[in-house]
């Protein structure tokens, strides 16, 4: 299953606090971080794509089944 987000509100609060676009990533790819922890703890295999400068949108959730299935 891929979803493409457009916005995220996360993203969305660190902009209006003034982050800039390489503190956005870092922040993106740390909740990237917690996503596939969650995942990998319910046996999916998280292969997401976190927002980078220049792109349009948000990220990119990538999750497949995991080895049990």
């Amino acid at each position: 299953m891929e979803i493409k987000f457009h916005r995220c509100p996360l993203k969305e609060a660190w902009q209006a606090m003034g982050r800039s676009d390489d503190d956005l990533e870092l922040l993106c790819k740390a909740g990237g971080a917690i996503d596939g922890g969650l995942f990998k703890a319910a046996g999916f295999v998280f292969k997401g794509e976190t927002w980078r400068p220049g792109e349009e949108g948000c990220c990119k959730l990538v999750v497949e089944p995991g080895p049990a299935a």
